[in-house]
């Protein structure tokens, strides 16, 4: 499943991506946001991640 982190900081774009995301300019989803590919169990590891 494609996991959307919508309006991600841009300060923070670097530490995103050594993580395996990918940021958009809005062309293939919403604007303003990074995605990573993840699985259902991935997908709380990421929340926790991005929350913390």
């Amino acid at each position: 499943m494609r996991f959307f982190f919508e309006h991600s900081p841009f300060d923070i774009k670097d530490r995103l991506r050594k993580r395996g995301y990918r940021r958009t300019d809005g062309s293939d989803g919403p604007p303003n946001s990074s995605w990573i590919d993840v699985t259902e169990e991935m997908l709380e590891d990421e929340l926790k991640y991005l929350l913390a």
